[in-house]
């Protein structure tokens, strides 16, 4: 079944022609005007049990062909392998030494002239406590004070 929420109902209500096709009898059942303060909390009920009737794919269906704009919710799993995302190289992929194959969503801005790039590695827990230490003053013997009575480690 279609989960929507308010969403749709907020999105549908925009669109008097989409609620006229969700449910073709609103104009009989005298929702002929959205200005009503009645009319609109009943007319948004209707539709919200109407997208309960329906699955995510009629729902999309009857939005899209309303010129509604809209796209399924997907899961981390459904994004990485939808074609809209693999056709823009939305996702990238790299192996890194420590955690494995990763993919991972590229930034959102694309520049011209500047390429971002990914970071394709990171360091362990602890592994760069004493370079950060050492950048802010630390000698090497507070470091192992620190690390000797377990306020810092891997």
């Amino acid at each position: 079944m279609f989960a929507f929420g308010i969403t749709a109902t907020l999105i549908l209500a925009s669109s008097f022609s989409v609620m006229r096709i969700a449910i073709p009898r609103l104009v009989d059942e005298g929702f002929a005007s959205l200005s009503e303060g009645d009319n609109y909390a009943a007319m948004g009920a209707l539709v919200a049990n109407r997208f309960l009737e329906l699955t995510v794919g009629e729902a999309l269906e009857a939005l899209i062909e309303q010129q509604v704009p809209c796209g399924p919710i997907l899961s981390a799993e459904e994004a990485i392998v939808d074609p809209q995302a693999v056709y823009n190289g939305t996702i990238q992929t790299f192996q890194n030494p420590a955690a494995g194959t990763i993919q991972a969503a590229k930034p959102g801005a694309h520049f011209s002239k500047t390429e971002v790039e990914m970071a394709k590695w990171f360091t362990a827990r602890g592994d760069n406590n004493a370079e950060i230490l050492k950048s802010i003053g630390r000698t090497d013997e507070e470091i192992a004070a620190l690390e000797t009575h377990g306020f810092i480690g891997t």
